[in-house]
């Protein structure tokens, strides 16, 4: 007796289940011989205890995803309600509702993936509440895909996590069990699981993948470092790549119905040699007989054991470029996803000038192709010692006594963008806030705001210490609520029991130097969670800096004045420039120039870090060779004023100490 069935799962193709009960021939099929990876392999020797006529219920070796890497081969396996049964694993559950299940290690599961295993009914017997005897007449096996990368497999269906479900009969006896799918999705790492509503043995477990046909294109990180004649990419590994080829392009033009048409940019070396030849690209691949989409006519190769990552150098600034990275195994090489570089060059920034104790001008270099330029101003802290509790970011919604006289959160003011025209900015002190719906809307008393939705702080300095402390006040309209607060790509839930919240929480930094934090109230539709006051602290050492941002200036040439400056309030003042091309959609920017601080007291500006004399040795792969004054004196150590930092690799840095 045999069984084949095919689930409905077109994303992957089509999940091929074959059931055979021992000792039965195989049905006559073509085999195509591939090479596979063994991605986990697992026979249940060490599950010693019990029998398969009589496994042990009295031990539970795994419960609700407990770890089993105490009794397996391979690390990684969890489960739930998993048993031993002399050397065959038992799965057992009498609630339908509560599975018991296996789930492999995480793994790769791209190309042509195929999962063998012995599986057989087994007896389960239990009694009612009313003294009736049960039996299962069958056991179910299920085998589903957990995807612990956050992005979507390329399934489709209603449950496009299931691969398969079957079940097994008491006259089977030992099944020999395979599925096979095809998985040509670069979004592949997860676990396998297989589950059960009753009682079923597995036994002989092994899952193989072969790329001899597919392998997957690697996951573009981002774009970094982007200067006028350079930038650099970053890449996630693809398993079985031998090496990865880096392709630069540029667009030729669109073909008749409307596509990009890309044409590659070849080796430096071969680039130079059609310039001397007088060849152009274009010529070069007709005589060559290359298609445009040939992987060898790449810009350069990063082997599997070098740093996913590639700069590309000497470019044409008048140029737009394009890119990809395609993964290698023998003669597979994966589908170009040609992406452009979407970033502009960042900003060189200048000295301010024509500064006084109220103002200055911001200066900075040109980039070409660039529409215009964000200049973001920033009030900045300098710790004169090591202070513990610093206030990084202090926001208490003052602005909302100007915009209502009510106090009861049970009766707020409703605010609406379309209605008022008053969005984030007016109720909160600080500008930056970022909102998460479209257009404004919350519900405000004095000195406190609901927000329906996430809402996210403006940019902080958090750079001094591994944790930041949060103070939130605040009132809920529910006596339980969730408070959700997001820092550092990671989600914190707290439960409170109390309609008052006033309470502070540590939330780790995971080394982020500046960072915002994220709001999000209860989910509840009658559950309003009025906020009052929230301070943002760290424990700093002496120099650091705490930006303060202050506001944004949109303009189009290569400079701006800040003036109403206080020199009495921040011990200095901060801008950085962003590039700006294109709007709306098509909007490219620059990543933010490095920082120019200028101190309104002493009419100086510096990229340096000012005022703190380790601050010349900051850069441990660099050493110290001499320290001068402004007029060219040479200098035994910093000293009040402006200090040229000379290093020994002839770079220099300037300094200044209030």
């Amino acid at each position: 007796m045999f069984i084949l069935a095919s689930a409905s799962m077109t994303g992957f193709a089509e999940t091929t289940v074959q059931i055979v009960p021992e000792g039965t021939k195989s049905p006559a099929k073509v085999v195509e011989v591939t090479t596979a990876d063994v991605l986990t392999s697992e026979d249940f020797s060490n599950f010693e205890d019990g029998s398969v006529d009589s496994p042990d219920f009295s031990k539970m070796l795994a419960h609700e995803g407990t770890s089993l890497d105490y009794i397996m081969h391979d690390k990684g396996w969890h489960g739930h309600k998993v048993y031993s049964a002399g050397g065959v694993c038992a799965l057992q559950t009498y609630n339908s509702m509560d599975l018991a299940y296996l789930m492999t290690p995480l793994n790769d599961y791209s190309g042509d993936v195929t999962i063998t295993l012995r599986a057989k009914y087994s007896i389960n017997e239990w009694e009612t509440e009313d003294g009736q005897h049960m039996r299962d007449t069958g056991s179910s096996l299920s085998f589903g895909i957990r995807n612990e990368s956050k992005r979507e497999f390329d399934l489709c269906g209603d449950y496009p996590d299931e691969l398969a479900s079957i079940r097994l009969y008491p006259n089977q006896g030992w099944c020999e069990i395979s599925i096979t799918f095809e998985n040509h999705s670069a979004y592949n790492d997860a676990y396998i699981i297989m589950s059960s509503p009753d009682c079923i043995l597995i036994d002989d477990i092994k899952i193989t993948s072969s790329v001899d046909r597919f392998i997957a294109s690697p996951e573009i990180l981002g774009v970094r470092d982007v200067t006028e004649t350079s930038f650099t990419i970053d890449f996630e590994p693809v398993r079985k790549a031998f090496n990865y080829y880096v392709m630069l392009y540029t667009l030729k033009g669109y073909d008749d119905e409307g596509n990009p048409i890309y044409l590659p940019v070849l080796t430096p070396d071969v680039m130079e040699y059609l310039e001397q030849v007088g060849m152009t690209v274009e010529e070069y691949l007709d005589a060559a007989g290359y298609e445009l989409d040939n992987p060898y006519l790449m810009y350069a190769i990063v082997q599997a054991h070098e740093k996913k990552e590639y700069t590309f150098n000497n470019l044409d600034p008048t140029t737009d470029y394009y890119y990809a990275v395609r993964s290698h195994y023998r003669t597979t090489f994966s589908d170009p996803d040609i992406k452009p570089v979407d970033v502009l060059p960042t900003p060189i920034v200048a000295d301010a000038t024509s500064i006084t104790d109220k103002s200055f001008v911001a200066n900075w270099g040109n980039v070409i192709n660039a529409d215009g330029y964000k200049v973001n101003l920033y009030g900045v802290y300098q710790a004169k010692e090591d202070i513990e509790g610093f206030v990084l970011f202090e926001e208490n919604f003052d602005k909302t006594s100007n915009l209502t006289t009510s106090t009861n959160i049970i009766n707020p003011t409703i605010l609406d963008e379309l209605e008022t025209g008053i969005n984030i900015d007016g109720v909160t002190t600080n500008p930056g806030w970022i909102y998460g719906y479209e257009e404004f809307i919350a519900s405000i008393v004095d000195g406190m705001v609901y927000f329906p939705c996430k809402v996210s702080t403006p940019v902080f300095s958090c750079g001094s210490s591994d944790t930041i402390e949060v103070w939130i006040n605040g009132k809920c309209t529910e006596p339980e609520f969730t408070l959700t607060l997001e820092f550092a790509g990671e989600k914190h839930k707290m439960d409170f029991t109390s309609s008052i919240l006033m309470d502070s929480f540590c939330l780790p930094t995971h080394g982020l130097k500046e960072g915002r934090l994220s709001i999000t109230g209860p989910a509840s539709i009658l559950g309003h969670l009025f906020i009052d006051d929230i301070i943002v602290s760290q424990d700093v050492k002496k120099g650091m800096l705490a930006y303060t941002y202050l506001g944004t200036e949109q303009v189009d040439g290569n400079s701006c004045e800040f003036a109403d400056l206080a020199s009495d309030v921040y011990d200095f003042y901060g801008y950085g420039v962003i590039a700006e091309r294109g709007e709306d959609e098509s909007l490219i920017v620059s990543e933010e120039s490095e920082r120019m601080l200028v101190d309104l007291v002493n009419r100086l500006s510096t990229t340096g870090v000012p005022g703190i004399e380790d601050a010349v040795n900051t850069d441990s792969n660099k050493e110290l060779e001499a320290i001068y004054s402004l007029d060219g004196t040479k200098l035994e150590s910093v000293r009040r004023g402006v200090n040229i930092i000379v290093y020994s690799d002839g770079s220099t840095k300037k300094v200044f100490v209030r």
